[in-house]
């Protein structure tokens, strides 16, 4: 046998490890399984969405996930940082970008999992994910939570508001509980829970 055939062999041995590879790790998900994160997913976009991670680089996902599990009851952010500072987003994909500028606002002022929802949310980590993959979810992020998924597959607390990134004003920011959205003051103390895009 000729080392043409050979290399024919290893090239198409080579070709079907990869395509193996590849159909493994794009593994097919539906909302309200758990995700690569240990979460609960909630949204599907087969077409996918950018998410900018607060830097200006970009990667493109198809799901977001929610921790199943509130982490903790915080205020959205000490009453020293304007919540002006932090620009406004709002959409699907950009929780992590919202997350980053609240945390940049900061300057000097310490944060902790207490006085800021965001914080909390950048130090949530899994067995499978590392803090930095969290965030804290937009006002149409944290929508789609309630609206897909039911209080008891998320075991949520219905008479609790829970924070989004989604600044309204100097001071307030957006919270949710079940289908009633709000706006309060940063300093006041509601659930948190943290959303990850892959």
């Amino acid at each position: 046998m000729d080392r043409t055939f050979f290399k024919r062999i290893l090239v198409v041995l080579a070709a079907v490890l990869i395509s193996t590879l590849v159909f493994a790790s794009e593994k097919s998900y539906k909302v309200g399984d758990i995700g690569p994160g240990g979460g609960i997913v909630f949204y599907k976009n087969a077409s996918g969405f950018s998410v900018d991670n607060g830097s200006g680089e970009s990667k493109i996902c198809h799901y977001l996930e929610v921790s199943k599990e509130d982490i903790g009851c915080a205020s959205w952010a000490p009453r020293s940082l304007s919540a002006a500072s932090a620009s406004t987003k709002y959409g699907i994909g950009e929780g992590m970008a919202a997350t980053q500028d609240i945390l940049n606002s900061a300057g000097k002022t310490k944060l902790t999992s207490e006085n800021c929802a965001a914080y909390a949310c950048s130090k949530y980590r899994t067995s499978t994910t590392k803090a930095g993959d969290w965030f804290l979810p937009t006002s149409d992020e944290i929508r789609l939570i309630f609206k897909n998924l039911s209080p008891e597959k998320i075991d949520i607390n219905n008479t609790e508001f829970y924070w989004s990134s989604s600044v309204e004003a100097d001071n307030r920011a957006w919270a949710r509980k079940n289908k009633t959205a709000t706006v309060d003051s940063i300093d006041n103390k509601f659930m948190v829970r943290a959303v990850h895009a892959f």
